[in-house]
């Protein structure tokens, strides 16, 4: 039976081919260079983006304004003005500036060093002691009128303040003096508590510190270092990035969360715009072993785990033996880990032991003869960023170094770029499992998936491909008149060694006009005298051949068929016949069932006969025919549908569909199928066999082929092939949306016939 119709006028076609001639070139890339080809390739992380001198001189901390959109600066020159609002857009300019906000009824005048917008205020340091005798205060500010609100004197016990920025509920302070970071509650009235204190990245004094709330990082500016961190909510580092040589790098900030960050150069005067790679925290495998030292599992006892208040464990256990049983569970740094345990017979027997990333143990429980704790949790600490990776890349073949190329790390957003030597290297990496990538400009990307990084130095070599396309024509034009068809070929080579992608563009005229109506057809006078030998009426009725519905009818039901639609493309023989009743294409063959045996016939696209095949798994008997774009899918009239790959001629998996199955459409906007067995309900289901939406049939019955699509206006529609109407094999459309046959059909024997 047929069910699938192919429209298509072609006006004009378009191969854009590229080709060369330097056929003796030693390399692509010196192929690149004869050619003129220059790459540009995008600022690497640390790049200056622009640069310019400071107003005032001595620029401190910076801090971008939400609500205004301009960025904050305070500098540690004395004089009339220290406080700075800068546009953010180039040229930069100063907005406006004030003199220092002084709560101590010292004459303005005074230097700064932080900076910070948070909880709706201004707020700033004063590590030179320059406003007091006193070293080391934090001032809050209005922002509106530059007043002076509240003031709090940290020293002793922060010990020249620099940097300072605000993650709620807190306050983050960085000094000259410790390689520390002060976690810092400031209550009203000067009143502050110190919550806890984390070590620096890198160990050593730094100088600013603003966090990123939209991707929970913290990014560091350190003076003595010489670079910038960018760390996760837990201060492990994600990310170095080398502060601009020379610089003296003390203000760090994002505009938002665009493409790059704010820095000041205190030693040289200068601003920064660096060109920013955002890093987010990336998840890691943790390991939990469950053990019983007595060897006879543990007697239903079980196992809780949850992550954030996620359940990620459920009911793990030790069925018998002594174990271990490891259990893998994914955690990001900072995550919180709940374990809760229920204990069964012999509960002291049990023990268990959670490992982290790098497989050091973080928590254990029971060991020893002891009942586990009912309950234990901690906090996620993802195993320190020890790792780099280095390597080289080439051009295949010719060992050409290839410059310019780019090494990612899939997931945590660390990247390099290839030098003139080819060579790359990533640096502070956590250990773990990552998908990595290659790409450079006019070369295929290289994958490496699943590569182990470990602690220390890791070594990872690219061979790229190229492909090189090469077309006998550039361009095939043709001017087809009504109901016309006409046949061009052309040959594509691929000169590279890589696989070849190319596109083909169609180019169609401005307006395409269509003569409509039954009175001026262009083929209606020819159809009515060359086709009335192919009347389906005339097919033999013989039940081992015609697979028939017993109750189809041939009563006309008054809908007047249309022929717009429906204008023969094809007319094949069947290569075999006796039998052959669904058709299916996946674009490169076609292929039909046998309703009355066990194999399946393929075809070429041009209707040649290739062979006939069985499908392991299938008993055969397949009425109809679907295609998901992988596999097809059929059915015996019954309620299994079998999963079918036709290269290698083997059945998948298999559906419980809902209903009997004759007819069968794969559905692509829903990943389902419609189907249904001669004049049942109309039914789509999914994969899993669960009835997704249904129709009756309406006016036509006895259905045996379906197909969907989604190219005519209004769609998507359902097709269904019927015994029914004046020869029993009418088309028909259905509107999926509303369940009811759009008046839209067909006689298919008015044209041809099968047998």
């Amino acid at each position: 039976m047929k069910k699938t119709l192919i429209f298509l006028t072609v006006f004009l076609f378009t191969v854009s081919a590229f080709a060369t001639n330097n056929n003796n070139v030693a390399s692509f890339t010196e192929w690149m260079q004869i050619n003129g080809y220059t790459p540009s390739f995008p600022d690497d992380p640390g790049d200056i983006i622009e640069q310019w001198a400071a107003p005032n001189g001595s620029p401190m901390e910076i801090d971008w304004d939400p609500d205004g959109d301009f960025i904050w600066h305070v500098s540690e020159n004395e004089g009339a003005d220290c406080i700075y609002q800068i546009e953010v857009a180039t040229p930069h300019s100063v907005l406006a500036s004030y003199p220092c906000p002084n709560p101590y009824g010292i004459p303005a005048g005074g230097s700064m060093n932080g900076a910070c917008v948070g909880n709706g205020f201004f707020y700033y340091t004063d590590f030179n002691g320059d406003l007091t005798v006193v070293d080391d205060h934090i001032v809050q500010v209005d922002r509106t009128t530059l007043a002076a609100i509240d003031q709090w004197e940290v020293d002793p016990d922060i010990d020249q303040v620099l940097g300072i920025t605000y993650k709620a509920p807190y306050f983050y302070v960085v000094c000259n003096s410790t390689g520390l970071i002060y976690e810092v509650d400031l209550q009203p009235g000067g009143v502050y508590s110190i919550i806890s204190t984390i070590t620096a990245p890198g160990g050593g004094p730094v100088s600013g510190i603003h966090y990123l709330e939209g991707n929970d990082t913290f990014w560091i500016a350190s003076f003595l270092g010489g670079v910038v961190y960018e760390t996760d909510s837990s201060f492990n580092i994600l990310q170095t990035i080398p502060a601009p040589a020379g610089a003296n790098a003390i203000g760090i900030t994002w505009p938002g969360e665009g493409e790059n960050y704010w820095l000041t150069d205190f030693g040289n005067d200068q601003f920064y715009i660096i060109d920013g790679d955002i890093v987010v925290s990336t998840t890691v495998d943790f390991t939990i072993d469950l053990t019983d030292d007595y060897g006879d599992g543990w007697n239903g006892g079980t196992l809780d785990l949850l992550v954030n208040g996620t359940v990620v464990l459920d009911d793990i256990t030790v069925v018998s033996g002594y174990g271990p049983e490891t259990f893998v569970f994914s955690v990001a740094n900072g995550d919180f880990v709940e374990i809760y345990f229920t204990p069964g017979g012999w509960a002291y027997e049990c023990a268990y032991y959670v490992y982290d990333n790098l497989g050091n143990l973080v928590v254990s429980s029971g060991d020893g003869g002891v009942e586990p704790d009912a309950y234990v949790s901690f906090t996620a600490i993802v195993g320190a960023a020890d790792a780099t990776l280095e390597g080289y890349v080439y051009e295949f073949g010719t060992g050409t170094p290839i410059e310019g190329a780019v090494v990612t790390i899939a997931g945590i957003g660390l990247n390099a770029t290839t030098l003139a030597d080819g060579s790359y290297s990533i640096i502070d990496i956590v250990p773990n499992v990552y998908d990595i990538s290659c790409d450079a400009p006019l070369y295929i990307t290289a994958e490496e998936l699943g590569f182990d990084i470990v602690s220390g130095t890791n070594t990872l070599d690219f061979d790229l491909l190229w492909s090189e396309i090469e077309a006998s024509v550039t361009e095939l034009v043709s001017n087809l008149p009504p109901d016309e068809t006409e046949v061009q070929t052309f040959t594509i080579i691929n000169n590279g060694p890589g696989e070849l992608v190319y596109d083909i563009s169609l180019d169609l005229p401005a307006e395409v006009r269509v003569r409509n109506g039954s009175s001026n057809h262009p083929v209606s006078n020819s159809r009515e005298s060359t086709k009335t030998s192919k009347n389906m009426s005339n097919v033999r009725n013989d039940s081992s051949i015609n697979d028939r519905d017993p109750r189809a009818s041939n009563n006309s039901h008054g809908i007047p068929a249309t022929d717009d639609l429906f204008d023969l493309q094809f007319d094949w023989p069947v290569g075999v016949g006796g039998g052959e009743a669904g058709i299916e294409t996946d674009g490169t063959y076609m292929y039909t069932t046998k309703w009355n045996g066990g194999t399946f016939f393929r075809y070429a696209m041009d209707g040649t006969y290739i062979e006939e095949f069985s499908v392991t798994g299938c008993p055969g008997n397949i009425r109809d025919l679907a295609y998901d774009g992988t596999y097809f899918y059929g059915a015996s009239a019954t309620n299994t549908v079998y999963e079918m790959d036709f290269d290698t001629q083997t059945v998948i998996s298999t559906i419980s569909a809902p209903i009997a199955v004759r007819a069968i459409a794969y559905d692509g906007a829903s990943d389902g199928f419609w189907a249904n067995n001669w004049s049942d309900t109309i039914t789509l289901f999914d994969r899993s066999g669960a009835t997704l939406n249904s129709f009756p049939c309406g006016v036509y019955q006895s259905y045996y082929g379906f197909a969907w699509e989604d190219a005519l206006p209004g769609g998507p529609y359902l097709w269904g092939y019927c015994q029914d109407g004046a020869s029993t094999n009418q088309l028909v459309q259905f509107d999926i949306a509303t369940g009811l046959e759009t008046g839209v059909n067909f006689d298919i024997g008015s044209i041809f016939t099968v047998g």
